[in-house]
């Protein structure tokens, strides 16, 4: 929770912002095993191998699942831009 008010309290940069929005979009976009990754690696801070754990697979299977869903975003962002 206090990380949560230390965000709050930081300036945002509106560009940022619709960047990152953008970007989620995006990310709603990939498969379910891709999206749980990038999520749990950019939203809730977890490494590959705490993943790995936390859904009971090779941290080795996260990285290929996270190499490839950045793989699927960068062909999405050049679609939308």
């Amino acid at each position: 929770m206090e990380a949560h008010a230390e965000l709050a309290a930081e300036p945002v940069d509106p560009a940022r912002a619709v960047d990152a929005q953008r970007v989620w979009a995006l990310v709603a976009r990939l498969s379910a095993k891709q999206r749980e990754v990038i999520y749990l690696h950019h939203a809730a801070g977890m490494s590959h191998a705490e993943i790995g754990r936390c859904l009971g697979v090779p941290a080795f299977t996260v990285a290929s699942r996270y190499r490839l869903a950045l793989k699927a975003l960068r062909g999405l962002l050049g679609r939308t831009t």
